[in-house]
C-alpha cells in the first residue's frame, strides 16, 4: 500500500468516527431537550442494508402523528406554505430527515426539509423565488416571505427524482422488483429513505394527512438510542462533499 493510499484511508477512518461522535452527541442533546432522558450514550449498530433485490414490508408503519403530540403549530408557515402549494399542483410532498426526528421528540426543529415528487424544474417554476444550487446533490432552495419582519425565509427543497438519478448506476431494487401488493407511493418513499444515513433521519411526514411513514425502524431506534446506519458509512464519507 502506498503512502498516499494510507494516509486516505487515515483520513477517511478519522472523518467516520468524527461524524458517529457528533450524531450520537447530536442525538443525546436532541433526546435531552425533547423531554427524554438518556441513561447511557446511543448504541451504534452496524449497517443495516437490506440484502440484495430483497425488500422487507413487514417492518413498514404508518403512525398517527396527533397520538405522538405534534401539533400543526410546531411547523414553520413557511414551511406549510412550500408544502400547500405543491401538494395544491398534485404533488407529493412530505417533511423528512432530522426535522421529523425533532417533532416526533416534541422539539421544535432549527430546519425543515422538503421532498416533492416534482423535479427540480418543477418547484422552481411553482415559487416566485426560487433557485436550484448544487453540482452532486442538487437542490431547490425556495424563498418565502416570512410574517411581520422577519423577511425572505430559506427552504430547502429536494426532489425524489434527483436522489433515483443520482443512485441509477447502482440501484438495484426497480419498479420492476415491486412486490405485489405494494403502493407506488410507499415504494418510492422506502426506496428513499434507504439511502439516507441513519434511521432516525429516514422518516417521513404529511402534515396534511397527519402520517409519518417510517420504513427502517426509525422510531424504534430513536426509542432505544440505536444510531443504525442504513448505507455502508464507508460509502456515505465518499458521496458526501462535505
Amino acid at each position: 500500500m502506498s503512502i498516499t493510499s494510507l494516509r486516505s484511508n487515515n483520513c477517511l477512518l478519522s472523518r467516520l468516527k468524527l461524524l458517529v461522535k457528533q450524531q450520537q452527541q447530536k442525538l443525546v442533546h436532541t433526546l435531552s431537550e425533547g423531554g427524554l432522558q438518556a441513561q447511557s450514550r446511543p448504541k451504534m449498530v452496524p449497517d443495516s442494508v437490506p440484502g440484495e433485490g430483497f425488500i422487507d414490508m413487514s417492518n413498514w408503519k404508518k403512525v398517527d402523528a396527533r397520538v405522538l403530540g405534534i401539533k400543526p403549530t410546531m411547523i414553520s408557515q413557511s414551511s406549510w406554505t412550500v408544502l400547500k402549494i405543491l401538494q395544491g399542483e398534485g404533488f407529493e410532498a412530505y417533511l423528512v430527515g432530522g426535522c421529523v426526528r425533532d417533532l416526533i421528540l416534541k422539539r421544535i426543529p432549527k430546519d425543515f426539509d422538503v421532498i416533492t415528487t416534482a423535479n427540480l424544474k418543477q418547484i422552481k417554476n411553482q415559487f416566485h423565488r426560487a433557485h436550484i444550487v448544487g453540482q452532486r446533490f442538487p437542490i431547490c432552495m425556495v424563498h418565502v416571505k416570512g410574517s411581520c419582519h422577519r423577511g425572505w425565509l430559506v427552504n430547502i427543497v429536494s426532489s425524489f427524482a434527483t436522489v433515483a438519478k443520482q443512485h441509477s448506476d447502482k440501484e438495484e431494487v426497480t419498479f420492476s422488483q415491486m412486490p405485489k401488493g405494494c403502493n407506488k407511493k410507499d415504494f418510492i418513499r422506502w426506496r428513499n429513505s434507504m439511502h439516507r444515513d441513519f434511521t432516525i433521519n429516514s422518516l417521513f411526514f404529511d402534515p396534511f394527512s397527519n402520517k409519518i411513514y417510517d420504513y427502517a425502524n426509525g422510531m424504534a431506534d430513536l426509542r432505544s438510542l440505536k444510531l443504525r446506519s442504513l448505507v455502508p458509512a464507508k460509502l456515505s464519507f465518499q458521496e458526501d462533499c462535505w
